[in-house]
């Protein structure tokens, strides 16, 4: 089996959450989507990343080298993503034109608008 990105990035965030259903909140997955990235991972790594037991996850000596190595990279992964999508934005012109209900627009993306048209 293959290591995935999406592992990858599971397992940091769990590592930095605390918690799988921490991690599950921040990514917008569920707690089991979690667990199974975590588990692809240490079955394509063919090491156990955490410790597990009824109260907490813990990480294992392994998993807090793999931790100390891939978490630069993956922020640094994100960093460039974030230039890359300031640079596509940054070209954006024209007119946009959107059709909802006043009701909707004006609950949910009244925050989004403003700076939009700024």
């Amino acid at each position: 089996m293959k290591w995935r990105f999406d592992d990858m990035v599971a397992f940091v965030s769990v590592v930095e959450a605390g918690s799988l259903t921490a991690a599950a909140d921040y990514l917008n997955v569920s707690k089991s989507a979690v667990s199974k990235r975590i588990s692809d991972l240490e079955v394509a790594l063919g090491i156990e990343l955490f410790r597990r037991s009824r109260e907490r996850l813990r990480l294992t000596t392994a998993g807090q080298s793999f931790y100390k190595n891939v978490n630069p990279l993956i922020r640094n992964l994100n960093g460039v993503i974030g230039e890359a999508s300031i640079q596509r934005t940054a070209a954006l012109s024209g007119e946009l034109r959107i059709v909802m209900p006043v009701s909707f627009g004006a609950v949910f993306l009244r925050s989004a608008i403003a700076p939009f048209a700024r």
